[in-house]
């Protein structure tokens, strides 16, 4: 209720109070004759009433307008709030809440004390004063009036210890006061196992490094003896293949001299000088051996090359693995799934190979030859050999690098993530 409003009432009750209080002395003074020549017996009288006003008369002869206008204001509300059933009572926090805003109403205590504000109110404070600090008047204001004082030694110690002791107490969960030497001792005592701590991961740390640089060299190593047991076989390989195309030769050269004999003897004496002169020249047999040279050689340069794919093969899907490996750390499913894709893809174009590699090694013509794709991907593959060898010391660099600053799973991402060998082996492979 508003505080006029209370005024208002609490004049009202007042002046009943006053007339009523004035009817009853009259009625007292009536009782009393008061005259001129009496002045003793009107002074008793006011006596007695003064006294009688002082001293209140038993609660069965007690009036309602004895008591003064607050507390018969008060009796009133309890007498009222009795009579009420228990479903029209108010609570008690909203009797508290309706005492508090009469008392601020009359000026017993501040008007917010007690009373919160309305989210929308609060939203809406909040929106005016952004408003108000956004202005270039109000911005300009506060800067030319703005004095920053600074703390002193004292205060920035207190500020220190204080914010010390916070950081103790959140991480340690610590509610009980302490003084300043046991927050300095429990400081310590902090201190010295978060040095423990960083020092048992930094050994963590240097550990899974080492364990990664083996796991390295013993991958480099097992991927050089690869290259050389390919290398071999393939010298091994194009031997066979000369002695082999040798051996072919020399057998066409024999069969086509022995098949010109036998030729020779067979003809008669009236063959014509174009037939006779047609079958002592060995041109046919030597044109033969010469489609079984170049067939031979077509099949070795065949071979060479499957042999070369398969080696480059072998070496893209032991980069796969390791990069699959690596990605797993990482923790990317969708490059995971992609590099496992790739590694598939390369395993598909191994067998393939490897296949027509047993093909010419037995002497039979592949049923499906080098497809362009196949044949331009080995052109590729070859051109970027020194390139490939130049990423691979490079990857390798920055892996190192990367250990010494980082952890394990930001090395292992780093890793991989420049000049990733998983896109070049798609490139080559998957056309």
């Amino acid at each position: 209720m508003p505080a006029s409003n209370s005024k208002d009432h609490l004049k009202q009750d007042l002046d009943r109070e006053r007339g009523l209080w004035s009817s009853s002395g009259a009625e007292s003074s009536e009782r009393v004759p008061q005259t001129a020549s009496q002045p003793e017996t009107a002074a008793i009288a006011l006596t007695s009433l003064s006294e009688t006003a002082e001293s209140p008369p038993s609660s069965a002869e007690t009036p309602a307008s004895y008591y003064p206008p607050k507390e018969r204001l008060r009796r009133m509300r309890e007498e009222q709030y009795e009579s009420l059933d228990e479903s029209d009572r108010i609570s008690e926090k909203e009797r508290l809440r309706r005492l508090r805003i009469s008392q601020a109403n009359r000026g017993r205590m501040p008007w917010n004390v007690g009373r919160k504000h309305k989210p929308e109110t609060i939203a809406l404070i909040r929106r005016r004063t952004k408003e108000v600090m956004n202005q270039p008047e109000m911005i300009a204001w506060l800067k030319a009036t703005h004095k920053p004082q600074l703390h002193d030694m004292d205060v920035r110690a207190r500020i220190s210890l204080g914010v010390r002791l916070a950081q103790l107490r959140k991480k340690a969960g610590i509610t009980s006061d302490m003084t300043a030497k046991e927050v300095e001792a429990a400081l310590k005592h902090a201190k010295a196992d978060s040095e423990a701590e960083a020092e048992a991961q930094r050994l963590q740390k240097e550990k899974a490094a080492e364990e990664r640089r083996l796991k390295r060299e013993s991958q480099a190593l097992d991927k050089q003896q690869l290259k050389q047991q390919l290398r071999q076989q393939l010298k091994i390989q194009q031997k066979q293949e000369r002695q082999r195309l040798a051996r072919a030769t020399a057998e066409a050269l024999t069969k086509a001299a022995k098949a010109s004999k036998a030729t020779k003897a067979s003809k008669g004496k009236g063959q014509s000088k174009t037939a006779s002169r047609r079958g002592r020249k060995p041109a046919v047999s030597h044109e033969q051996a010469a489609e079984m040279a170049e067939e031979e050689s077509a099949r070795q340069q065949q071979l060479q090359k499957a042999l070369q794919l398969a080696l480059r093969l072998e070496d893209a899907l032991s980069t796969c693995k390791a990069n699959v490996e690596g990605l797993e750390q990482s923790g990317d499913i969708s490059a995971i799934e992609h590099a496992q894709e790739v590694m598939a893809n390369a395993v598909s174009h191994l067998v393939r190979v490897k296949g027509q590699v047993a093909h010419l090694q037995s002497g039979l013509t592949p049923n499906q030859q080098f497809s362009e794709e196949e044949a331009a991907s080995l052109a590729r593959m070859m051109e970027l050999e020194h390139r490939r060898h130049e990423l691979h010391r490079h990857q390798q660099a920055l892996a190192d690098n990367q250990q010494c600053r980082s952890s394990a799973d930001d090395s292992a991402k780093s890793a991989f993530s420049v000049g990733h060998p998983v896109l070049d082996v798609e490139a080559h492979t998957s056309q």
